[in-house]
């Protein structure tokens, strides 16, 4: 449509999906003869009679983008999760390309697992500013016959089924939390009398400040909250309000950084918090206890998919020092899983009468 409109766009696909990229060349070129203008077959661009420009690129030479300095009204990128280094791409040239025209990106793939473009996706359900996130399984394709889905499924492996078939993000090597799916069935429930638990993760500005609510009897996940981008006056206001609606028997934050200063605030608000310092020791003490829980069935979580996405992603990896780091992929957050894990901390050990932890 919007080469029809004059404008300039350009469609982008990884080396490694060559035979589908010369379809798309071979396709366009079809389709357009009869209101085309010039066509460069060595360079796969070809301009129409309205002015409209299209230009076809692989990865491995993305940095041609750059060099072409009308910009671009609209980028395509096909196949994003089999491309090298997207993040880099996105950021070093595919963005900037785009900031002429103020043009937009359309950023489509097959999920392969927790990489980069997942980390992109997850932008869309997070609710970033211009972002938005959508996922098809195969069966909304109207051109296949149903029969073939069930012959699929018993022909494929669970794994590749839900990825390749059900366009899901499947965990992979590293995974820290498994079968989230699982115990995440719960919805959020108005506040009532019980021996309820708040687990606090600050952030401000690229971060998220989350307040996870557990009930302490019945191991359940009864609330969570999430924000950003206000100040920390407001965002202390917010975990006060909720705090009076729940009367919870413990509120654990974060005290690391500017953590300490809010808590000290909260406290002299009348809300007894009890400090978490997270430390390499503390984070894989919390992560290892909530993952066991997960396992076990020991907790029952909200369903909801920011949560359930950073749980999949959330990883271990082996630094060059050989030590283990935890953490989200770059770029993604692990602000919900932070929560709920000093939450849970909060309520194994609801039952102690400690004003501070320290590790």
């Amino acid at each position: 449509m919007a080469l029809l409109q004059g404008k300039r766009v350009a469609y982008v696909a990884p080396a490694s999906t060559d035979n589908a990229y010369k379809a798309v060349w071979r396709d366009v070129q079809e389709r357009l003869k009869p209101i085309t203008k010039k066509s460069n077959q060595a360079d796969k661009t070809l301009t129409l009679i309205n002015g409209g420009h299209l230009a076809l690129y692989t990865f491995n030479a993305i940095d041609r983008l750059r060099g072409d300095t009308k910009g671009w009204d609209v980028i395509a990128l096909d196949e994003v999760a089999f491309a090298p280094n997207l993040n880099k791409s996105w950021g070093d040239v595919i963005r900037p390309a785009l900031a002429d025209k103020q043009g937009r990106a359309f950023i489509s793939s097959t999920p392969k697992g927790l990489n980069d473009f997942y980390a992109i996706y997850q932008r869309g359900v997070q609710g970033e500013n211009d972002w938005a996130s959508f996922r098809y399984p195969s069966m909304a394709n109207p051109y296949i016959p149903p029969s073939e889905w069930g012959l699929m499924e018993s022909e494929l492996t669970a794994s590749t089924y839900q990825q390749e078939i059900l366009a899901e993000f499947v965990e992979g090597a590293g995974a820290v939390f498994r079968d989230i799916g699982d115990v995440s069935t719960l919805e959020e429930r108005a506040p009532y009398n019980g021996r309820i638990i708040f687990g606090v993760d600050w952030g401000r500005d690229n971060d998220y400040t989350v307040i996870s609510i557990i009930d302490a009897d019945t191991r359940q996940q009864v609330g969570m909250t999430r924000f950003n981008k206000i100040g920390w006056d407001v965002q202390r206001a917010r975990l006060k309000a909720l705090y009076d609606a729940w009367q919870p028997m413990r509120v654990v934050a974060e005290e690391n950084s500017v953590g300490g200063v809010n808590i000290e605030a909260l406290r002299l608000d009348g809300i007894p918090v009890m400090g978490f310092t997270t430390t390499m020791q503390s984070k894989r003490q919390i992560i290892d206890s909530l993952s066991l829980a997960i396992e076990k069935r020991d907790i029952l979580l909200l369903n909801t998919e920011i949560q359930k996405n950073e749980l999949m992603a959330y990883a271990q990896r082996k630094t060059s020092s050989g030590n283990y780091q935890f953490g989200a992929p770059s770029g993604a957050h692990d602000d919900t899983v932070m929560a709920l894990a000093i939450a849970w901390w909060g309520v194994q050990n609801a039952v102690l009468n400690f004003d501070m932890l320290m590790f």
